[in-house]
């Protein structure tokens, strides 16, 4: 196995040494041929390949055999590899060190600059105590033992080294500890937030579950399908039935729906959900217990470029209770109008401006005008004289203010003839839905044939009473006159 720096991760950046520094001077070197016996025997001198003694090694200086041919290496042969033969037993005698060596060998590439202290890795995690340098030729250039390797390290560069080694580790160390003290903060933010998260998931549960509105949201598909993303708890107090139901059965919903309204009001509205038109439609649900529901649906959608599919938000409210007043309302109106407009008596409305809202035939009639011709004119707009008009809004203006009805007789000299005309007018305020005085109504009718006779009464109960009296009298009432 030949180690690179691209194999093996460098410890630190400092101590690179040049390989040669610290090759081993006199590495122990036998032939594959070579007899155990003899091996055995070198491991206290070392012989040459003749078997001539170079010199003796001193008992620490002993260490393993490298097995080569030429200058190829094939193998190596440990002490342990050794001590562990002679504890087995085998035979000793004829063994060759091709036949025990370790393969395959761990050795290094030349090239590479190599610190002290990942070589001194690689010593500890293979627990070896040589490492043969081959080049790119599988030829061996040099042997690294430990010991080699330390003498080859000067002392004081090394403390220099191992300084700097370990300020570079007390650096990463706070940089680690920041680290960790910021993924803590972090952890911790992130808890928060998921607390508040669910937290607030549980809220908007139990109100949506408690609210009187159902919200859904589904897809539209390019194939004509149609997909329940969701439907909240509401789904049950609008439509009747479960958001478990609708979301199981898509067909469900649409399948209530009353077919004229499906046809007239519902499908219609798909234009505007797939060109992104916010819209609000009403339409008539049977619920599951045979009830027939008004329903107001919001819409709106948007084109979802990763699902390719028209995402549509519906937002519904049971208006049933709505419709009822609204046709209640309808028919009140409808009765009032009918009867206005066959009531002899003159009927309006102004606002505060004084200008009419509303007006019956008779009212219009008496003007020379038709009922449309008043609506948004004042009393001057229509021909009425300045000083009647300014009477006219005087008399409103008094109800405005003191919200009370307002009930005279007018009297109407006609300017041609110079007959009176006698007016009964009521006026009474109208509040709105706030209490607050936004209009006057008033109606009016003549009631000259009423004030004559009861002029007529009233000198008959005259005469007869000074008659009775024996008074005599010459004056005019009312161009009758009385001789006494």
């Amino acid at each position: 196995i030949r180690y690179s720096l691209s194999m093996t991760e460098r410890v630190s950046s400092v101590g690179f040494l040049a390989l040669e520094q610290a090759f081993d001077p006199n590495p122990l070197i036998v032939s594959p041929n070579s007899s155990i016996l003899d091996l055995l025997s070198a491991m206290g001198q070392i012989y040459t390949l003749t078997g001539e003694p170079l010199r003796t090694r001193s008992p620490v200086q002993i260490g393993d055999a490298l097995v080569m041919q030429g200058s190829r290496l094939l193998g190596i042969v440990t002490r342990k590899d050794l001590a562990r033969l002679v504890e087995s037993g085998q035979e000793l005698i004829g063994l060759t060190t091709a036949e025990v060596m370790t393969l395959p060998v761990i050795t290094l590439n030349p090239t590479d600059d190599w610190d002290i202290f990942t070589l001194l890795h690689l010593f500890r995690q293979h627990q070896i105590g040589h490492l043969p340098v081959i080049d790119a030729q599988n030829q061996l250039v040099g042997v690294l033992t430990q010991r080699s390797l330390l003498q080859a390290v000067d002392p004081i560069e090394f403390c220099d080294q191992i300084a700097q080694l370990k300020q570079t580790a007390d650096d990463q160390t706070r940089q680690l500890e920041q680290t960790v003290t910021q993924h803590q903060q972090l952890v911790e933010t992130l808890e928060v937030t998921e607390a508040r998260h669910c937290a607030a998931k549980t809220r908007l549960h139990e109100v949506l579950k408690t609210a009187c509105t159902a919200i859904t949201q589904l897809r539209f598909l390019t194939d004509g399908t149609c997909e329940i993303d969701y439907c909240s708890p509401g789904c049950e107090v609008v439509y009747g039935y479960t958001d478990a139901e609708l979301q199981a059965d898509p067909q469900l919903w649409r399948s209530c729906v009353l077919p004229e309204d499906w046809d007239t009001i519902l499908h219609p509205n798909l234009e505007n959900i797939f060109a992104a038109r916010p819209s609000t439609v009403e339409f008539r649900f049977l619920r599951r217990d045979g009830s027939i529901v008004w329903i107001s649906e919001t819409i709106t959608s948007n084109w979802d470029e990763v699902t390719h599919s028209w995402l549509v938000t519906i937002v519904a409210l049971d208006i049933t209770q709505r419709k009822h007043t609204e046709v209640t309302l309808e028919k009140s109106q409808a009765l009032y109008k009918s009867l206005a407009d066959v009531l002899p008596l003159c009927l309006f409305r102004k606002d505060r401006s004084g200008r009419i809202t509303f007006a019956n035939p008779a009212f219009s009639s008496s003007l020379g005008v038709l009922p449309s011709d008043c609506i948004g004119k004042t009393d001057l707009d229509l021909g009425v004289p300045l000083d009647l008009a300014e009477k006219y809004q005087a008399a409103d203006q008094a109800v405005f203010q003191q919200g009370e009805m307002l009930e005279q007789v007018e009297i109407l000299e006609q300017p041609e003839t110079g007959e009176r005309r006698y007016i009964q007018m009521i006026k009474v305020p109208v509040p709105d839905a706030t209490g607050q005085i936004v209009e006057v109504q008033g109606m009016f009718w003549d009631v000259t044939d009423r004030i004559q006779i009861e002029k007529a009464q009233e000198l008959q109960s005259f005469l007869l009473q000074n008659i009775a009296e024996g008074v005599c009298l010459v004056r005019a009432i009312d161009e009758v006159i009385v001789y006494t």
